[in-house]
């Protein structure tokens, strides 16, 4: 990789630190992963010289601050969602641990005066008391859980069809997710000698054409038993949401 290209991969990845600050650690570790996967495809495509792999990631790098944004303001409201979800049940967990700890406190009670002698005393059985309760169990965070795109493809060669050995899924964008954006985009691309993806093209273009198209250029294919791979025209439908 050349200086120039070095240099913008840095930014990228200092602005993927910047505008994931103070987010859950999960969802910090998961962006910044994909990212950098982003990078090292980018950076070993054969097809793509160093010059070319500049101009890409500083044009993600300025036209993808947007969606970067966005996301982040998304990633905040889920946070914030959970948060209201679980505080309920921690202030039952902390009501139920201080009424514990208030208990051997409680003083005791004087027993009743002995009866007058020669009064008639009479004994009555006490039910037993009800067993406590069970602990509660303990609250833990659940992990931010991403949706992804079912895809369904078809391949048109004039030689034997040529079989998936990676299948990377697109990501639902959780921008998407939040504004409740569903829909169907068409990838259509190249699969060479390799087996590796290239020339792809999507339509409809956004953020769902975005994550989609990201994805597929990671797929791979090989040749079928005993056959050799041929240049081959894949067609893949990835439906966001509940559209079908």
């Amino acid at each position: 990789m050349t200086r120039v290209a070095a240099f913008v991969a840095a930014c990228v990845r200092r602005w993927t630190r910047i505008y994931t600050w103070r987010l859950p650690p999960a969802v910090r570790e998961a962006r910044c992963r994909e990212i950098e996967s982003d990078l090292w495809e980018g950076a070993h495509d054969p097809e793509v010289t160093q010059a070319e792999l500049a101009i890409q990631m500083v044009m993600r790098l300025t036209l993808g601050i947007a969606d970067d944004v966005a996301w982040r303001v998304a990633q905040v409201r889920l946070a914030k969602s959970m948060t209201l979800r679980t505080a309920p049940a921690a202030a039952i967990l902390s009501m139920l641990l201080l009424l514990a700890a208030v208990g051997p406190l409680t003083p005791n009670v004087p027993g009743l005066p002995a009866p007058p002698t020669g009064a008639r005393q009479t004994q009555t059985a006490l039910p037993d008391p009800p067993p406590p309760p069970p602990p509660p169990a303990a609250l833990t965070p659940s992990e931010p859980i991403f949706q992804y795109g079912r895809t369904s493809y078809t391949v048109a060669t004039d030689g034997p069809p040529p079989v998936a050995i990676k299948e990377v899924q697109p990501i639902y964008p959780p921008v998407a997710v939040a504004a409740r954006l569903e829909g169907q985009v068409l990838v259509r691309a190249r699969i060479n000698e390799d087996g590796r993806v290239t020339d792809a093209e999507v339509a409809p273009d956004g953020v769902l054409g975005q994550s989609a198209i990201q994805a597929i250029r990671r797929w791979e294919f090989a040749a079928a038993a005993s056959t050799t791979l041929h240049p081959a025209l894949l067609t893949v439908r990835v439906s966001f949401g509940r559209s079908q």
